[in-house]
């Protein structure tokens, strides 16, 4: 039996690379993207279908999703977004959501994509190593 997937912001650079690999496995897998980049001809070559989707249209994105062996969301950027997929849980068989680290609190005194916080110097956020799903999260400010 063919193992089924959507990769959404199927056409970035995680989404291609997740899709070739799923692929070469034996997976069916579709990339959902907005439409505003080709998918690589490679991946055509592969048999990897395209659907365009606005992810936050969030009826059509569980629609595309329902019945997925897998998910893999790319371009998860807000609470959103994962309020999207919370709604998905029993209609999936596995979920993988990717978002960005600029969602944590810093260690220090600067934050997320903050920038500079001395007057002009740019500066980075400090994390733990690891950075744990348990490490607080910047608010929704």
């Amino acid at each position: 039996m063919t193992r089924s997937a959507l990769i959404v912001g199927g056409t970035g650079q995680l989404g291609r690379a997740a899709a070739e690999t799923l692929a070469l496995e034996g997976w069916t897998v579709d990339l959902a993207h907005r439409g505003g980049r080709a998918t690589h001809p490679h991946l055509d070559d592969l048999g990897i279908g395209s659907i365009q989707l606005d992810r936050n249209d969030t009826p059509a994105l569980l629609a595309a999703a329902e019945g997925r062996d897998l998910v893999i969301d790319t371009v998860a950027f807000d609470v959103d977004h994962g309020d999207q997929w919370a709604r998905a849980v029993d209609s999936v068989g596995s979920l993988i959501v990717v978002s960005t680290g600029a969602v944590y609190a810093g260690a220090s005194d600067v934050t997320g994509d903050s920038g500079a916080t001395d007057g002009g110097t740019d500066s980075s956020p400090v994390y733990p190593v690891p950075l744990t799903e348990d490490w607080p999260t910047l608010s929704g400010d």
